[in-house]
């Protein structure tokens, strides 16, 4: 038996930062569905989506080798507990490995001064 990979990113976004330039990154890191909905969000929250949609895009390009996924690929919701959660993930095309979106476990928290995003992704053992 071969031990797994396991992959993390952290991402941390100054909350002041997404305040200054809200729209900015609404239009950059949310497609036309989640506009809708981020919008009308506390800053805090959408930093915390934004951290989080930065941490997926460099934990999933660097499990597929490729760089081609963008925040857009990850459409984000939250569950009804109000946590987060990956509602769809639109590039499938784009990996060249096994990745399932199922396996990632994400974990979002803020303060008032930074929202702070966590993915992790254990890749499956092989077994002999």
């Amino acid at each position: 038996m071969k031990p797994s990979k396991v992959y993390s990113f952290l991402e941390i976004i100054p909350v002041e930062k997404v305040e200054k330039n809200r729209k900015e990154f609404i239009n950059t890191f949310f497609d036309d569905s989640e506009k809708l909905q981020i919008n009308e969000k506390p800053v805090r929250t959408i930093a915390g989506f934004i951290a989080l949609k930065k941490s997926l895009v460099n934990l999933a390009n660097r499990i597929s080798s490729n760089n081609l996924l963008t925040e857009k690929d990850f459409i984000l919701s939250h569950n009804e507990n109000g946590a987060p959660l990956i509602k769809e993930f639109k590039s499938k095309e784009k990996l060249i490995t096994n990745f399932s979106v199922q396996k990632i476990r994400i974990s979002i928290t803020h303060t008032k001064k930074y929202a702070c995003a966590l993915s992790v992704y254990q890749e499956e053992e092989d077994v002999i």
